[in-house]
């Protein structure tokens, strides 16, 4: 049973895709954040401003771009990927939300914003369906190409362990 097998398929092709977006994305605010900073109204006019939209939108965007990458790259990481990745954009998702609610209607730009969030949302939790839909991402494959010394092996590993103590009341207070 390989242990990092890679994978192909739904799951894998939308941890790409989303890892493509989010490491653009982060290197587009890491090369150029006065000019995406300009087109969602943000100012710039401080350093601090511009380092944290570059630390912040750039840095953080490519690492989670990365992650969801490697995790496309491996069987056993690709549920965690995927989970990882409809989280963060539904929470982006749902701040932005509660912000018009708190904030007001900023302009039709936050449509395209939200847009974009909930497509991730999506794909996400297509993904996520298509793991559980796949019988080889549940291991069942491979523990049917086991042999029957190794399959053995495996039971014995699984077995629940016995958790009880035995207490001998008889020998209570004396000592």
């Amino acid at each position: 049973m390989a242990e990092s097998e890679p994978t192909s398929g739904t799951p894998r092709a939308v941890l790409l895709a989303l890892a493509a977006s989010f490491i653009a994305f982060g290197v587009a605010f890491l090369l150029a954040p006065q000019k995406l900073a300009a087109y969602a109204d943000l100012s710039t006019t401080s350093r601090l401003g511009l380092v944290e939209l570059r630390a912040f939108y750039g840095g953080i965007q490519i690492g989670l771009g990365v992650f969801l990458a490697v995790a496309a790259m491996r069987r056993e990481w690709q549920l965690p990927g995927l989970l990882c990745a409809l989280l963060s954009l539904l929470g982006v998702f749902g701040a932005r939300i509660y912000a018009l609610t708190a904030e007001g209607w900023p302009g039709a730009l936050v449509l395209v914003f939200l847009a974009i969030e909930l497509a991730g949302v999506v794909a996400a939790g297509f993904g996520l369906m298509k793991i559980k839909q796949s019988p080889g991402e549940s291991g069942a494959d491979e523990v049917a190409a086991l042999s029957k010394a190794e399959k053995t092996l495996l039971m014995e590993r699984t077995q629940p362990l016995e958790r009880t103590v035995p207490l001998d009341l008889s020998k209570r207070g004396k000592g």
